[in-house]
């Protein structure tokens, strides 16, 4: 579905900046699900080259919106309903 990652800007990147152009729709083709190890994502971007061309392509994105929906503190949620339970609504008081 893509090219490899351009060399240079990898390289000048440090190996941060995986980015490809799309093959387009010939480069499509049915595989097993059992098949698929991983997935990432493919964002559209434009860039810059060294050699001052602009090109339309797509850099590498694994894990998208993993770290962030796991970066936040903890949260618990056991005292969501307080009081819920025992047929009060959790808005009254216990001499009500």
């Amino acid at each position: 579905l893509f090219s490899k990652s351009h060399p240079e800007l990898l390289k000048l990147s440090h190996g941060t900046l995986m980015t490809c152009t799309s093959l387009g729709q010939p480069s499509l083709h049915l595989i097993d699900v059992k098949d698929i190890l991983s997935v990432v994502g493919m964002v559209p971007h434009s860039l810059t080259l060294p050699s001052g061309v602009v090109e339309n392509r797509f850099f590498v994105v694994e894990k998208s919106g993993l770290k962030i929906a796991c970066s936040g503190p903890e949260v618990d949620d056991s005292d969501d309903n307080d009081g819920a339970e025992d047929g009060d609504g959790g808005g009254g008081d216990a001499d009500d």
